[in-house]
């Protein structure tokens, strides 16, 4: 980026995937808090989609400078998508946005506004619909950056991209990309955890609404979702085994991850709708791949660790 190339407060990255259903209602907040911000870049990836999504797109933004469309040719899952959009942005900040979401206008452009000159980290407040879950007050602008990591992977902080401003220029020196597949927010959260050695700045409004659509990318569950996320622990684990010092610190905490999210995992292929036959070949899977992480002399101490006593 040359001194004569345009910056942005802010980039917004949109992946997407066969989703021209979500379009319209995308586009009209899209255009809505372009009107409204002017000094801000959104970012539309285009991860190879088959449903025509992109020529839909790309016609009704032809005019809007500041809205544009990029396209993947092959689909490798919204990651890839993402680190698209992560090398072309122009903003100083980065916010990922999923095609089925939106943000509230009013309380965005009151948060980048309050934060425009801060480099630091950004957690912003969300809601779920329908179902509201939110683990924002759980973290705090004063927790060390081990006391965050731990928290992660405990489970205390949401593990999605998505409820986070990142300084770009951040991401890019520490090489914090996403990994191809279902699923890679997991690693890409941890290894902004491990590197991020600041304090975080809190936004404490409602930013991000958060639809649990039937037909998101994670709501389903198959052999892809399986190793999905049996590969980002299996990463973290790897990661880890290259420090020492750094396992050695959250050790307990990593361990108390694995056996709850085997006891998830295992949970959630018995509840599919797969055939018996292959509930048994997914948990031959998690078995052959996760079991040789997991210290087996660990106590017991909450009840996903009795169950995991009974079926590892």
């Amino acid at each position: 980026m040359n001194k004569f190339t345009k910056t942005y407060d802010v980039t917004i990255i949109i992946p997407f995937f066969n989703s021209k259903n979500f379009l319209n209602k995308s586009l009209k907040n899209s255009i809505q808090l372009a009107n409204k911000y002017k000094n801000i870049e959104i970012l539309y990836i285009d991860d190879g989609s088959k449903d025509n999504s992109y020529n839909l797109l790309k016609n009704k933004i032809l005019d809007k400078a500041n809205i544009k469309l990029i396209k993947n040719k092959k689909n490798n899952g919204p990651g890839i998508a993402r680190n698209t959009g992560l090398r072309k942005a122009l903003g100083r900040k980065i916010i990922f946005l999923d095609i089925d979401d939106s943000i509230n206008i009013k309380n965005f452009i009151s948060m980048i506004n309050k934060f425009k000159k801060s480099n630091h980290l950004i957690l912003f407040n969300y809601r779920r619909y329908p179902i509201n879950i939110n683990r924002f007050n759980s973290i705090s602008s004063k927790d060390t950056y081990l006391r965050r990591l731990k928290k992660f992977l405990i489970k205390k902080v949401d593990l999605e991209c998505i409820f986070t401003c990142f300084d770009r220029k951040f991401l890019i020196r520490n090489k914090i990309y996403f990994k191809s597949g279902i699923h890679e927010d997991v690693y890409f959260m941890f290894l902004l955890y491990v590197k991020y050695k600041k304090n975080i700045r809190k936004y404490n409004k409602i930013v991000y609404k958060k639809f649990n659509s039937k037909n998101s990318i994670t709501s389903k569950f198959s052999e892809r979702h399986l190793k999905g996320f049996v590969k980002a622990l299996k990463d973290i684990n790897k990661y880890l085994n290259k420090n020492k010092n750094l396992k050695k610190k959250i050790y307990n905490e990593f361990q108390y991850r694995l056996r709850g999210e085997y006891v998830n995992l295992h949970t959630r292929i018995y509840g599919s709708k797969v055939k018996t036959s292959l509930k048994k070949k997914y948990c031959s899977f998690l078995k052959e791949n996760l079991t040789s992480f997991i210290n087996k002399d660990y106590k017991p101490i909450t009840k996903k660790d009795f169950i995991l006593k009974t079926i590892m």
